[in-house]
């Protein structure tokens, strides 16, 4: 029979797992936790444990539920490509700053990439502006339902832009 593989974000194989496979494949969901400097680059402030900005995965799905952290600040956004940005939970209002002009490219294949359901928030705020793109194909739910707006965006402070 073939070995069943686990697939491990963030451990080490101790060499007695015989007929085990340790790969590090891992692209989410990833949920926010927050802590250091609820910095958005800093792998820990995501559970499981995210890879750097740097080696992040294009097809990373990234969600905000509030459980850890009901309205978190989230701090040096920066230009990347994930595949979905989602909010859960009803009460949660997420606010995104940048460090630098960047952007942040939504690139999913399927459903909604950018989910604000009905009850949540997400600001985009600070000096620094900052872009949510979605790319071809992408699509964007800001209500959780067709008729009516009621989950809600706010760009504050800089000329930030949702684009699709």
């Amino acid at each position: 029979p073939v070995p069943p593989t686990i697939i491990v974000n963030s451990g080490t194989d101790s060499l007695n797992n015989t007929r085990w496979t340790f790969t590090n494949t891992c692209s989410g969901p990833y949920t926010w936790i927050g802590g250091a400097n609820q910095d958005w680059q800093v792998p820990t402030n995501w559970s499981p444990i995210r890879p750097t900005a740097a080696t992040a995965s294009t097809t990373d799905a990234l969600i905000f539920d509030g459980n850890v952290t009901p309205t978190p600040i989230v701090n040096n956004v920066p230009t990347q490509q994930i595949a979905t940005l989602r909010l859960v939970n009803n009460g949660i209002g997420v606010t995104l700053k940048t460090s630098g002009a960047n952007t942040l490219t939504l690139a999913g294949v399927s459903g909604h990439d950018l989910s604000i359901p009905a009850g949540t928030s997400l600001t985009l705020a600070g000096s620094n502006a900052l872009s949510i793109a979605l790319s071809a194909g992408s699509a964007a739910n800001v209500d959780g339902s067709t008729p009516g707006i009621r989950g809600s965006i706010a760009l504050l402070q800089a000329a930030h832009r949702l684009t699709g």
